[in-house]
């Protein structure tokens, strides 16, 4: 058996030799030299292949690890040659250096970014032995990345939908009078399939822009197909959902219900009957929505679930200052947006260039 294929075979590597290795086991280390081969070296501008050797450059190249070694270390001697149809020495194709990450392989980029959809790249940065701000951007960098391939799951169950906002950040405000507010509270609303609990999409704000924007993910005949919907009692949400799902019933949850009812009854000990008045006009106007939900027994249940695990990944975060990485590390963790759902094998060989 030839070991050496085999090594090259688990690191990703094509179109090279390998001259040496070091192993400090202790450390937990491997360091891997290898060389190109002039006879698939093929020059990066035209793909053509090199008629004669320039000259040889050493590049450090970070590998996934291999076996109990958690750091691998490449050394490749890369080859520039000269390229007959270019006129000029050109650099070989290396498929497996990552174009953007230059410092990592393909494989080891994919390895690291699959280990973010899980943890924090804080964690990752400790278990790969990388630096944490590169596999931050290289986490930014994949997520953009692989969202132009995001897609719902064929034959997908959108029968019953819920919405619900979670928060953001609060931006503290400069205050112009003594009436103006403190903070400016941001949120961010969730569109989630209740049957697969995952969050299909989602978009800035808690207004019916945001839900129609969460929406847009859903083609005609999918809006058409939802049967029940459930949110809180936010009007805007509720007009949304009747203009774009006109076929589903849309049901109020009982936790709000019974929040609305316990307001009245702590305040009407003060007011005597106009917090029960109060509640009953809210009974009255949602009475169809509450009819709703006592039928289908959908709640936000799921929706406030997955916005506890949402404030979890923001406290593991500590925190999100950009609104597009919070909105799509939330697919990536709680949605489609991650290798579970996107194929992503081929990133381990070679990466499109920029």
């Amino acid at each position: 058996m030839n070991y050496g294929k085999a090594i090259l075979n688990f690191l990703g590597i094509q179109d090279v030799t390998i001259t040496d290795i070091k192993i400090w086991q202790k450390r937990g280390e491997v360091e891997i030299k290898i060389t190109q081969n002039f006879e698939k070296s093929h020059c990066c501008t035209c793909g053509l292949l090199h008629s004669k050797v320039h000259e040889w450059e050493i590049k450090v190249l970070k590998a996934p690890p291999l076996g109990i070694f958690k750091t691998v270390t490449l050394k490749y001697k890369r080859l520039r040659g000269y390229c007959e149809s270019c006129k000029k020495n050109t650099l070989c194709v290396a498929d497996f250096i990552h174009p953007e990450f230059k410092q990592y392989t393909c494989a080891f980029a994919e390895t690291a970014g699959r280990l973010m959809e899980e943890t924090t790249c804080e964690a990752a940065s400790r278990l790969l032995d990388a630096n944490s701000k590169s596999l931050w951007s290289l986490d930014q960098w994949r997520m953009k990345y692989l969202f132009q391939f995001m897609k719902l799951p064929e034959n997908m169950d959108v029968t019953r939908l819920s919405a619900d906002e979670v928060h953001f950040k609060s931006v503290k405000l400069e205050r112009i009078n003594l009436f103006s507010k403190f903070y400016d509270i941001k949120f961010i609303t969730n569109l989630v399939c209740t049957s697969n609990s995952k969050v299909l999409f989602n978009a800035p704000g808690r207004d019916s822009e945001a839900l129609e924007d969460t929406l847009s993910v859903l083609s005609k005949g999918q809006k058409l197909a939802v049967e029940y919907f459930a949110v809180d009692m936010h009007d805007p949400f509720i007009s949304v959902i009747k203009t774009e799902c006109p076929n589903a019933k849309i049901c109020v949850d009982r936790f709000h219900v019974a929040q609305a009812l316990n307001n009245g009854v702590e305040q009407v000990r003060e007011s005597k009957l106009k917090s029960f008045l109060k509640f009953a006009k809210t009974i009255r106007k949602y009475r169809i929505n509450i009819e709703a939900y006592i039928k289908s027994r959908l709640t936000t249940a799921v929706s406030e679930g997955l916005n506890n695990k949402i404030k979890v990944l923001k406290r593991m975060g500590y925190g999100y200052s950009n609104e597009t990485s919070f909105r799509m590390k939330i697919l990536q963790r709680c949605g489609f947006l991650n290798s579970a759902y996107i194929d992503t094998q081929h990133l381990f060989y070679s990466v499109p260039k920029p």
